[in-house]
C-alpha cells in the first residue's frame, strides 16, 4: 500500500514540488496501476454511510483526472471536480461522459462559500504543503465552501502504519521506464524520491507528504468551524486503530 499513499514533489526545498509533477507524464505512468474497481466500491460504501442523494452538491478536490469525479457523476450526481493541475484537468474534461463542472483551483485559495453539501478530499490529497498554516488554511477554505451542516471526508494515509511498513529502496519497471524509488521520513515528513532515465534523459522528482496524526486534524477541525463525527480505518469503513489501520478516514461536519 505505499505506492497507494504517497503522493507527488520536484524537489526537496521546491515547496510547490506538486505543481510541476502533477502535470508530468511520468506522474500517470508511474501510478497507472491504480485499482478502479476498488475505487469505485469504495465510493459506493461511501455514499452508502453517508447517505448521498441526487441533489446534494458535491465537491471533489484534488480530483486529478477526474476517476472519483466521473465515477459519481455517471451515478447522477452533482459533482464538481477540482485540481491544480491543468493537464489533470484537461484530461478529466476530455474524457468525461457525463455532466461534471471540472476547473482548475488550488486549494489553499477560496473555492466557494457556502457552496456544496458535501466536499471530498480522497486519496491523500491533503498535506502536501510545507507548514501547518498552509494546511490550516485549506481546512477552512473547505469550512467557508460547505453549506451549514455540510460533510468533508478526508481519506489520509494512517502516520504510524506508514512509519512501520516504510520501504526504503524498490525498484518498478512500467512502459520501458525503470523507476528507481527511495523513501524515508525527516522531520515530520515522508520523502520520496523517484529516479529514472528515459529517452537518454535523467529525471528526479522527489515527493513530500506530512505526516498529519488524528489529533492535528481534530486541532485543524476546532479552528475552522468543523467537528470531527467519525474516523474510519480501511475502505470496508472499519472503525480506525493508529497501529494497524490502513487508512484514516475522517468525516467532519460544519458547525
Amino acid at each position: 500500500m505505499m505506492d497507494d499513499i504517497l503522493e507527488p514533489m520536484k524537489a526537496i526545498n521546491d515547496d510547490n514540488w506538486f505543481e510541476d509533477w502533477f502535470d508530468s507524464e511520468y506522474y500517470h505512468i508511474l501510478y497507472q496501476d491504480r485499482d478502479e474497481a476498488e475505487a469505485k466500491a469504495f465510493l459506493n460504501r461511501l455514499m452508502q454511510k453517508l447517505h448521498f442523494e441526487n441533489h446534494h452538491k458535491i465537491l471533489d478536490l484534488a480530483c486529478g483526472r477526474g476517476r472519483h469525479t466521473n465515477y459519481l457523476a455517471s451515478l447522477g450526481m452533482n459533482i464538481t471536480g477540482y485540481d491544480l493541475s491543468v493537464s489533470s484537468i484537461e484530461y478529466a474534461t476530455e474524457t468525461a461522459l457525463h455532466p461534471v463542472n471540472f476547473g482548475v483551483r488550488d486549494m489553499r485559495k477560496p473555492f466557494g462559500n457556502n457552496e456544496f453539501d458535501i466536499i471530498l478530499n480522497l486519496f491523500t490529497s491533503f498535506g502536501y504543503f510545507e507548514n501547518e498554516s498552509e494546511n490550516l488554511q485549506v481546512m477552512h477554505n473547505i469550512s467557508k465552501a460547505l453549506k451549514p451542516n455540510g460533510i468533508v471526508v478526508i481519506e489520509y494515509l494512517n502516520p504510524d502504519k506508514v512509519i512501520k511498513n516504510l520501504i526504503a529502496l524498490e525498484s518498478k519497471h512500467i512502459e520501458n521506464i525503470t523507476f528507481e524509488i527511495s523513501k524515508s521520513i525527516k522531520e515530520s515528513f515522508i520523502y520520496k524520491n523517484i529516479k529514472f532515465n528515459h529517452n537518454g534523459e535523467n529525471h528526479d522528482y522527489t515527493e513530500k507528504v506530512m505526516l498529519i496524526y488524528k489529533k492535528q486534524f481534530e486541532k485543524y477541525f476546532s479552528l475552522t468551524n468543523l467537528t470531527l463525527l467519525n474516523v474510519f480505518g480501511n475502505h470496508q469503513f472499519n472503525p480506525y486503530h493508529e497501529s494497524t489501520s490502513s487508512r484514516m478516514i475522517l468525516v467532519a461536519q460544519k458547525l
